[in-house]
């Protein structure tokens, strides 16, 4: 396997500023991988370490401790109410909104508001046939896929498009069932016809 690194001792890493360096040998645990300048240790080992769940509860325990501290929350507030720190924080917030990993989770969390996930979802507009199940309508980019479900018991119900889940929202709101709301609205329309 060709290493991309080159190889350096220690001491020539040191003279040279560098912060890792990679000697080609493997470390005691087997890794051959570089190695921190300053200590020495394999940077695979310290990996492996920090990511082990006993050592991240310890590391999460002392960053709550040291950020309940008085003068450090004190400096993170001033920090956030200031121009800079609001600015930071925008475009921080902004990056992190384009990426992948948050459609990902925005996706699950407003599934999980209506009491669906995502292979339910999925399930379901096989089942359906990739089409709307009240006008059937198919499913594309512009006509999307609703998640209906009883607003009483948050069960879900199946996947509708946008148009007719409004509607079937909005004649909840009269208080009329879509029955009665479809024979009033047949006699409206009766009553009102040009021809």
């Amino acid at each position: 396997m060709p290493n991309k690194f080159k190889i350096v001792s220690r001491c020539e890493a040191r003279a040279a500023g560098l912060k890792r360096y990679f000697t080609g040998k493997p470390c005691k645990h087997g890794h051959v991988a570089e190695r921190w300048t300053a200590r020495g240790v394999c940077y695979e080992c310290l990996r492996l370490h920090r990511t082990a769940p006993e050592v991240r509860i310890k590391i999460l325990e002392k960053n709550r401790e040291y950020d309940s501290r008085p003068e450090v929350a004190l400096r993170k507030r001033v920090w956030r109410t200031s121009p800079l720190g609001r600015e930071s924080n925008r475009k921080r917030t902004a990056e992190y909104r384009t990426t992948e990993k948050y459609r990902k989770a925005e996706r699950v969390r407003q599934l999980n508001k209506v009491g669906f996930t995502v292979e339910m979802f999925n399930n379901l507009l096989v089942d359906q046939g990739g089409r709307c199940g009240c006008c059937g309508v198919v499913f594309s980019f512009k006509r999307k896929a609703r998640a209906d479900h009883c607003h009483d018991t948050n069960q879900p119900r199946g996947l509708l498009c946008h148009h007719c889940n409004l509607a079937e929202g909005l004649i909840k709101k009269t208080g009329l069932t879509p029955t009665e709301w479809g024979k009033r609205l047949q006699q409206y329309l009766d009553s009102h016809s040009l021809v």
